[in-house]
């Protein structure tokens, strides 16, 4: 579990595709200080398992249904990704409860300047749009972010300076695919729907 406050800016070192998953080696050093192998870290949002590290990068896989769901695919050598360490019982959750199993990737649509503040606009996936409220809560590559506007095929979400420094937000270019994890209280509000008005058929 995570929280969608990113730690640090990973840099990919190494990609290297195998016949059952990818390896990415990912150069790294804040969120290695108590590093184990085992341990789940959220890159883009998307929760993987640490098979190796060193003191300045970490390796874990991505399985063929991992990359077919994610912007993972999408990387390349020197692409900047989002870290996060998976949440202790005694963090503070500043952002949102976020599992790190994303569900679907958006385009990003540019940058807008509106009342001096910057938003990024987003394509809204069809599939998931029932899941989006204005001002709740949405996880673009890992970060818990507020929807500012919400529109029928798009979104704004607005970015201070801090997230644009310190996230893969600086890298974004236009047209480029970003992991989304949806609000997961919506997901078992639909899913307990769902059970009922089928037992109730």
């Amino acid at each position: 579990m995570f929280s969608g406050i990113v730690e640090e800016i990973g840099r990919i070192v190494t990609i290297n595709p195998t016949q059952t998953a990818w390896s990415l080696t990912i150069q790294a050093h804040d969120i290695l200080t108590d590093c184990k192998i085992g341990d789940s870290i959220a890159v883009n949002g998307v929760c993987l398992t640490v098979i190796d590290f060193k003191y300045d990068n970490f390796t874990v896989e991505a399985v063929p249904e991992t990359l077919s769901r994610t912007n993972l695919n999408k990387l390349t050598t020197n692409s900047l990704v989002n870290l996060e360490r998976a949440m202790q019982a005694s963090t503070r959750i500043g952002g949102h409860l976020i599992q790190g199993h994303v569900d679907a990737t958006c385009q990003f649509l540019g940058f807008e300047e509106i009342n001096k503040g910057t938003y990024g606009k987003f394509s809204l996936p069809q599939a998931y749009a029932k899941f989006f409220i204005d001002k709740g809560y949405v996880a673009l590559d890992g970060m818990s972010l507020t929807i500012a506007h919400l529109d029928y095929d798009y979104f704004l979400v607005a970015f201070i300076p801090h997230t644009v420094a310190t996230t893969n937000v600086q890298s974004y270019q236009a047209n480029q695919l970003i992991n989304i994890e949806v609000d997961m209280v919506g997901k078992y509000l639909q899913r307990f729907i769902q059970v009922q008005e089928y037992q109730n058929a």
